[in-house]
């Protein structure tokens, strides 16, 4: 089962603007979501790999990154009651 299949999606205002802006970079949003789903972390480093693995039964945030032709972008899933993943974002690294 998807972890994160009732998250509400969101993205940050400039990843929003980017994507309406270039359609590869909107593909490349969408690959990289479905990556995300799909507990591929991208490019992140081994430590936030197993770091990812230890958070998902607790509900905690996990955390993703993905090469893009616009700069990377981090993806993040995070629950608000520890029973569920109810958010995932979509950001540039500058937009935190």
């Amino acid at each position: 089962m998807n972890l994160f299949v009732n998250a509400k999606l969101l993205q940050t205002k400039q990843v929003a603007n980017k994507a309406s802006e270039s359609e590869k970079f909107k593909a490349e949003v969408i690959i990289a979501i479905g990556r995300f789903f799909n507990n591929d972390w991208g490019d992140v480093c081994n430590e936030d790999k197993v770091g990812n693995k230890e958070a998902i039964p607790y509900y905690e945030m996990v955390v993703a990154l993905y090469e893009t032709s616009e700069g990377d972008i981090w993806i993040t899933g995070e629950s608000s009651d520890k029973h569920s993943y109810d958010k995932v974002v979509v950001a540039f690294p500058d937009d935190y």
